[in-house]
């Protein structure tokens, strides 16, 4: 695209009106969904929750906490855990 002059001031106003309603608006809209997309709400599960995800036992479960390999959150009294901090926390093990 080659530098244009332009001396009407209505035909720059036409040419920037143009260029943004037809660049740069959509563009920035299309990135303005994907940055604000509607998160889904954290899931929490309790400890026996986890143990049948992952089918241990509680005594591995307190290990795994205690070894910092999952994070537990405490809210009154109760031990739960980010379903996503579990979800990443597994490792795929190439054979």
């Amino acid at each position: 695209m080659g530098l244009q002059l332009i001396q009407d001031t209505e035909e720059f106003s036409d040419q920037l009106e143009k260029r943004i309603t037809r660049g740069l608006v959509p563009s920035l809209l299309e990135e303005l969904k994907k940055e604000f997309q509607q998160k889904k709400p954290e899931e929490y599960l309790t400890r026996d929750e986890v143990c049948s995800l992952l089918k241990i036992s509680l005594p591995t479960l307190n290990r795994y906490t205690k070894e910092g390999k999952l994070k537990k959150y405490s809210l009154i009294g109760r031990v739960l855990f980010k379903r996503s901090e579990i979800e990443d926390s597994l490792i795929l093990l190439e054979q």
